[in-house]
Parts: C-alpha cells; sequence; structure tokens
C-alpha cells in the first residue's frame, strides 16, 4: 500500500479562478477542462493543501532527443544550477506520435504534413528525459517556469540572446533546438500528466510535498542514455559530407540538398527518402533528421498565431498586481 495519500482521497476539481496558473484568460479558460491539466491537478490536491502555491515554484523542461549525440546535457544541467534552479524529479519518457502531438497541440497547427511526419520521426528517435525543477530564489510574483522559460531562448536563432539556454547550446536550427520548457504553472500540470501515468504522478507530487527529491541518479541515467546513441557533430557540413560518402551523391544531388538547407529551395520528404534510403533506421538518422529540418517547407501560411495559447511574461507577471 502506499505510504504517500489516502487510496480513497476524494477528487479534487479546478477553482474557477486559475489566474494563479496561467497569466491570460483565454488560456486559462482553453486549459481549465484540460483532461490532463485536471488529472494532475486532482493528483497534487491529494497531497498538498496549497497545490497553486507548490506548483508556483516549479519548472518543467525536458531534453529532446537531438541533444543526445551532442552530448549537451551537462551543461544545460549546469546552466539552470547557475540561473537558480536545482533538479528535484526526473524520469525517462519515449514519445510517441499522439504524446508529441498533445504536448505541442497549440503550436503544432501551422506544420505542413511533411513537417509533421519529419518531428514524429526526430521526437520518436530515442527515449528523452523530463526534469521538474525547484526554484532556489523562488519570485512571490513570478512563476518558476515563467522564468525558466524566459531563460530557454527563442527556437529562432536569430533571436537567442547570450546566456539563454540555447543560445549557450547552440542548436543547428529552429527545429532541432535540443530543449522544451513548459511555459506556466498549467502547462507544467499539463505536462506532467502526458508524460507520467497517475501512479507515477501521486508519487512524485507527494515526495515534492515533502521536500523530499528522487534527483540522486541524475548524471548516471544521462550517462546511460547517451550510451544508445553515437556522439555527432550537428551541423550542415557533417551531415552533407556524411551523407554524401553513404549514398554516393553526384555533385547535382550534393548542389540539390545544399542549396535547399541555404533556402534556395525546398525539397520534400519523399525527396529526402529518395536520396538517403535506409536513413531512419541506422545512425545516419540523425543527419537525415537535420537536413530534413532545414530544408522542408517550415509552417503553413494561414495568419495563425505561432502559439495559439500564448503565456504571460517575466514582465506581465511581475507587474499584475499593478494593473
Amino acid at each position: 500500500m502506499n505510504t504517500f495519500f489516502a487510496q480513497d482521497a476524494p477528487a479534487c476539481e479546478p477553482p474557477e479562478d486559475l489566474a494563479g496558473l496561467a497569466f491570460h484568460d483565454h488560456k486559462q479558460a482553453e486549459l481549465g477542462d484540460d483532461a490532463y491539466f485536471r488529472e494532475a491537478w486532482a493528483d497534487l490536491c491529494s497531497v498538498h493543501e496549497d497545490p497553486v502555491g507548490l506548483v508556483h515554484g516549479l519548472a518543467l523542461l525536458s531534453f529532446k532527443p537531438d541533444i543526445l549525440p551532442t552530448r549537451k546535457i551537462g551543461m544545460v544541467l549546469a546552466l539552470v544550477q547557475t540561473k537558480g534552479f536545482e533538479v528535484v524529479e526526473f524520469w525517462n519518457f519515449q514519445h510517441n506520435r499522439h504524446s508529441m502531438r498533445e504536448l505541442w497541440r497549440y503550436n503544432w497547427h501551422l506544420y505542413p504534413p511533411d513537417r509533421l511526419s519529419m518531428c514524429t520521426l526526430l521526437h520518436a528517435v530515442a527515449p528523452t528525459m523530463v526534469l521538474l525543477l525547484r526554484e532556489t530564489r523562488p519570485d512571490p510574483q513570478v512563476p518558476a517556469s515563467v522564468r525558466l522559460t524566459a531563460m530557454k531562448g527563442a527556437a529562432d536563432p536569430a533571436k537567442r540572446r547570450p546566456g539563454q539556454i540555447r543560445f549557450e547550446l547552440q542548436p543547428p536550427n529552429a527545429v532541432i533546438n535540443h530543449v522544451h520548457v513548459a511555459d506556466e504553472p498549467i502547462d507544467v500540470l499539463r505536462e506532467i500528466a502526458i508524460c507520467a501515468d497517475r501512479p507515477q504522478r501521486r508519487e512524485l507530487f507527494a515526495r515534492i510535498a515533502m521536500s523530499l527529491s528522487s534527483a540522486a541518479g541524475l548524471v548516471e541515467a544521462v550517462e546511460h542514455m547517451e550510451t544508445n546513441v553515437p556522439a555527432l557533430p550537428l551541423d550542415a557540413d557533417s551531415a552533407v559530407l556524411a551523407c554524401s560518402r553513404e549514398w554516393r551523391w553526384s555533385e547535382d544531388i550534393e548542389r540539390e540538398v545544399v542549396d535547399a538547407m541555404q533556402g534556395r529551395r525546398r525539397l520534400t520528404l519523399d525527396r529526402l527518402h529518395d536520396l538517403m534510403p535506409g536513413a531512419a533506421d541506422g545512425d545516419l538518422i540523425w543527419y537525415f533528421l537535420l537536413i530534413a529540418s532545414d530544408v522542408l517547407p517550415t509552417e503553413r501560411a494561414t495568419g495563425a498565431p505561432t502559439d495559439l495559447l500564448r503565456a504571460g511574461s517575466v514582465e506581465e507577471w511581475a507587474s499584475r498586481d499593478a494593473c
């Protein structure tokens, strides 16, 4: 029998006012009835009398599989520590095509079919790892998740700034960007429910509520995860060179790929499979994905916003009482 919580604990419905979990009203309205959020909320309520206060101090960061060949997870762990965060929980998680579409439901609406297929391969190619972090110097107004989101840096390389995680990691482009962070407290809960089942959620919430930690063994877990993936430089030149040698590309084919990677043309996913047959089943899958992320059309021309549920910024959260 689990010693952390009562087996017959009553279900806890989310409050009508979700302002402590999401800044914008439209996001509160959209996610207030979300199944994942409600599940995680009920589990958190079963072990803590102030769930809003507890999740206010938590942030969620997950590693995308594309960070594994770079061996830069240790750099991320060091960066978040210097920025005032400590890891309190971690677990491995293997995405499937459904879980990734749930996680990024409000972002992938702009992706054309080829990019969706490529992202399915990218996020399912290897297990990832989810971290829950606690802010060591919490801000009573700005949630930890909002602060960590600001520190993450943009997907677009041109918008990253020194000191941000993605700037320091130097991922190759906007698609392959190594890390994901849950934007606000409501997203932290929702994503925990996507990436962990009920028994696991209850256990980790109970440990956090009791100020316990299950972060011992993190370094060893990272090393074990990396042993299943070859160490590779993820840059355009290395990708083209390796693929050209493997599939004996002619000068014309190499020029076709390079032109596409430099933005002078677009290629289809079918064309890439023709140029790199069997790439999805070997170590060169990482270079296949890198090339695909550069040459496929990235967004549909719909006029829709990039993020359907925009999060509040650090400045918005900090100024809320003054409004």
